[in-house]
């Protein structure tokens, strides 16, 4: 078999459990010398707040990955940003991402001038080296309490102004695993507080976090 590297790329707007179930799964199936986590450093006000640093001090922590094993990149398909850890004439890369990501890069498609699609379906058999074709790999959604784990019941939180400090790190804490007060205030805290008047309605993940398990005071 071909040496090949498996790449989770993601926004991580945070990180949080859902992520790290998945990494689990991949480092379960892959190895955890195999598996990379790519993420940009864009930031915007609407979707990306965290940087890639900041996203890299919450991966290690809420996930457990080795801190050589994140990677920043502009475009995470862009096979030439793993050029420092594959060699493209011989090795593969498999990109482990969501259905909608696989909607939208349909692997084994053929174009309209008929050439065959860059993107192959991952089915353990290596036969392309990343300078031919990548391989994808549909990653299992999260289900928490119900719901497909996202980071947008996390920001939900942050930008509900009836909630305190102390419930917005309770659904921190909820949903990333992470106990970490530190961080929390120094990255969550800061970066989101500019942003406050942005409020997201909740999903029932959330009310249940905060109301029938958490049972925090007002």
């Amino acid at each position: 078999m071909r040496k090949y590297i498996v790449v989770f790329p993601g926004r991580f707007q945070p990180p949080h459990i859902g992520h790290k179930g998945v990494y689990d799964y991949l480092v379960k199936t892959f190895g955890d010398n195999k598996v990379y986590i790519a993420t940009s450093d864009k930031v915007d006000k609407k979707k990306s707040f965290l940087n890639f640093e900041q996203k890299k001090m919450l991966l290690l922590d809420i996930i457990g990955i080795n801190k050589n094993n994140i990677l920043k990149v502009i475009n995470p398909y862009k096979v030439t940003d793993y050029e420092d850890l594959i060699d493209f004439e011989n090795d593969s890369i498999i990109f482990a991402i969501g259905e909608k990501d696989n909607e939208r890069l349909n692997p084994d498609s053929i174009n309209k001038n008929g050439k065959e699609s860059y993107f192959k379906t991952y089915d353990k058999n290596l036969d392309y080296p990343a300078k031919q074709h990548a391989y994808v790999t549909v990653i299992p959604n999260q289900i928490i309490d119900g719901e497909v784990m996202n980071a947008t019941l996390i920001r939900g939180a942050f930008f509900d102004n009836d909630l305190n400090l102390e419930q917005k790190f309770d659904v921190y804490n909820k949903l990333t695993g992470s106990n970490n007060k530190e961080l929390f205030n120094d990255i969550i805290v800061k970066t989101f507080k500019l942003n406050e008047n942005k409020k997201l309605k909740f999903s029932r993940l959330i009310d249940n976090i905060i109301y029938k398990e958490a049972k925090c005071l007002k």
